[in-house]
């Protein structure tokens, strides 16, 4: 029955399949050639027939339970408030989307806790080839400082953290009366999103947040509400930022 189980799963899964951009060599076996992909970027897993190396990463078939950590999915976690444990949640999401939404209405680009977890964000990066159909952008709500200053302050500290071959756009967000509330703060794709509970800024050691994976509905629902034009909120101000990180290869 769990069998079957799979089986019927399997008959949709296209949709939910996302090209990666890999190396390939034609003279190794389809096993060999993953393995050594795994060594140059990981898999979170790698299923196959048999797993002649005894590899923990590589699933068996027969292995394709929810009792196997590496099979089962969790859509909710709690993740330490750290830069590299925000950014974790979203690399693959980074890796294989075409649009990436940052969404905090308190993003404070003056503030180091929320540089760093941009920094870290942005060193996702190195999963893509380069720049090119990739979009990436920061929503906040317009608060007590100008837009222009909010700008300046954007365009002074946040090209170093920005791959040099990578640009950031800005959107500032007023909400409109009667309208929806600029509060929750996502990570929003066009391939699915996430929810952080308390914010995308790090914290202090010994804090934790929920991360919650959104259903593809409601993941959406929220990404179409960050576009130009907006239905439900007004834009206040909106600028680019070419990046000046230079990452060796």
């Amino acid at each position: 029955m769990e069998r079957k189980r799979i089986e019927e799963g399997l008959v949709n899964i296209d949709k939910l399949l996302f090209k990666r951009h890999s190396q390939w060599n034609n003279e190794v076996m389809w096993l060999d050639n993953a393995e050594q992909e795994h060594a140059r970027k990981p898999f979170h897993a790698i299923i196959a027939k048999t797993n002649p190396r005894d590899l923990t990463y590589v699933l068996e078939a027969d292995s394709l339970t929810d009792a196997n950590p590496l099979w089962k999915t969790q859509r909710c976690v709690i993740i330490p408030r750290s830069p590299e444990a925000i950014a974790g949640c979203a690399r693959t999401l980074i890796q294989v989307s075409k649009i990436v939404k940052l969404v905090d209405p308190h993003f404070a680009p003056d503030k180091l806790r929320y540089r760093q977890t941009l920094d870290a964000i942005c060193s996702c990066f190195s999963l893509r080839d380069s720049g090119a159909n990739f979009r990436f952008e920061i929503h906040v709500k317009d608060g007590s400082q100008s837009p222009q200053y909010f700008q300046s302050i954007c365009l002074k500290v946040l090209p170093p953290l920005v791959p040099d071959t990578f640009q950031i756009h800005v959107m500032q967000w007023q909400e409109m009366p009667g309208g929806e509330k600029l509060h929750n703060r996502f990570i929003l794709t066009d391939k699915g999103g996430l929810s952080f509970g308390v914010g995308l800024d790090s914290g202090e050691e010994g804090h934790s947040d929920e991360v919650h994976l959104l259903e593809e509905d409601v993941s959406s629902a929220r990404f179409l509400q960050y576009n130009i034009p907006s239905t439900v909120f007004g834009l206040v101000s909106s600028f680019s930022i070419a990046g000046t990180k230079t990452v060796s290869a």
